[in-house]
């Protein structure tokens, strides 16, 4: 099979320094981010009711983002507030792709400050790329399977066509709008249907020749100086062309700071069906494996070793903390969804 190519397609940092510099719109500052939902915390009985066999911590969303099926969470990651001037907040990013009536509105992310876990709170923001035109910018219509955070970069799973980055440092106010049906310029201000932040993307990575579509990515985190970016595919039989993208696997690509720049060389085939996530950690990888029968499949990276622990229905990407060694992940199915951290040790091989 050829090798993968993730070319750096587009800078597209321009929007940010556009609305900074021509429209006067300043960054907004982490530590003053305004959260304006509350996420309820769950207790570890109600966990290991809901397939957690081990766990740490978790929430639920409230009420409306629990039960809407106009938006989806998919992926997940971490962010340290730490790029930020006075920024000492620890958030969870989740990733929501629109639905029905709302897959004009591409992406949404979920900002979830957990730096006390008794109390999470959360604000969305719409991902957004220029468009070209007096609107300056439009919604980013993907899936977004999958997110990786190095930094302050967020680099997103784009299925069709390869991984998309956004800097968190970009983070932009918009206004209020009650109709919910407006995006970029418009009359002066700036719209994106009604959420009140927006995330312009910084690059494009294109995915030019080799290998399956991505439908997650997750960092390595095995060399702590040195990550690497994984991207890994959803597959699934019988051979449909929505769910056919074989084979199953994962490929680890080198970072330079906040830029991919090249394949490692490395890409493991790790013939776990329906995975809608996966981290890479020490020569061993963690699949979340979802359908009738979840599970996450822990397995070497050389195959010769697996084992399989139960784990939630709906359970979608996952995201590994090297700070605080715990394992992340989440469900996608209303009107039960929340988000969930497990001891990554307490889901190893046994022997």
């Amino acid at each position: 099979m050829a090798a993968p190519v993730l070319q750096h397609r587009e800078d597209t940092s321009s929007l940010a320094r556009r609305l900074r510099e021509e429209f006067g719109l300043d960054p907004v500052r982490w530590n003053e981010l305004d959260l304006n939902r509350e996420a309820a915390p769950l207790t570890l009985e109600a966990l290991r009711g809901r397939g957690v066999d081990y766990p740490q911590l978790g929430f639920q969303w409230n009420k409306g983002d629990r039960e809407t099926e106009l938006w989806y969470p998919q992926g997940i990651s971490g962010l340290r507030g730490t790029f930020s001037p006075g920024g000492r907040r620890r958030f969870i990013v989740v990733s929501w792709h629109g639905k029905g009536d709302y897959d004009q509105k591409g992406v949404r992310l979920s900002f979830v400050d957990v730096t006390d876990p008794t109390r999470p709170r959360y604000r969305h923001a719409l991902l957004v790329k220029p468009s070209g035109d007096a609107r300056v910018f439009a919604p980013i219509k993907i899936h977004a399977g999958g997110v990786a955070t190095r930094g302050s970069t967020l680099f997103v799973a784009d299925t069709a066509h390869g991984v998309r980055a956004f800097d968190a440092r970009s983070l932009f106010p918009a206004s209020a709008d009650p109709s919910k049906g407006r995006c970029g310029r418009e009359g002066g201000r700036f719209y994106a249907f009604d959420y009140r932040y927006v995330l312009p993307q910084a690059a494009f990575y294109e995915m030019t020749m080799g290998g399956p579509r991505f439908s997650y990515a997750s960092l390595d985190w095995s060399h702590r100086n040195a990550p690497h970016l994984i991207t890994g595919n959803y597959h699934r039989e019988p051979e449909t062309a929505r769910y056919h993208n074989p084979p199953a696997s994962i490929a680890w690509w080198t970072l330079d700071g906040d830029r991919v720049t090249a394949y490692s060389g490395k890409r493991v085939e790790t013939g776990v069906e329906r995975a809608q996530g996966a981290v890479a950690f020490n020569g061993n990888l963690w699949l979340s494996q979802s359908g009738s029968d979840p599970h996450l499949v822990v397995r070497s990276e050389d195959g010769t070793r697996e084992e399989v622990f139960g784990w939630p229905r709906g359970c979608e990407d996952l995201h590994y903390s090297p700070y605080s060694k715990r394992l992340w992940c989440h469900t996608e199915h209303p009107p039960d969804r929340f988000v969930f951290a497990v001891r990554l040790s307490d889901y190893a091989f046994r022997n």
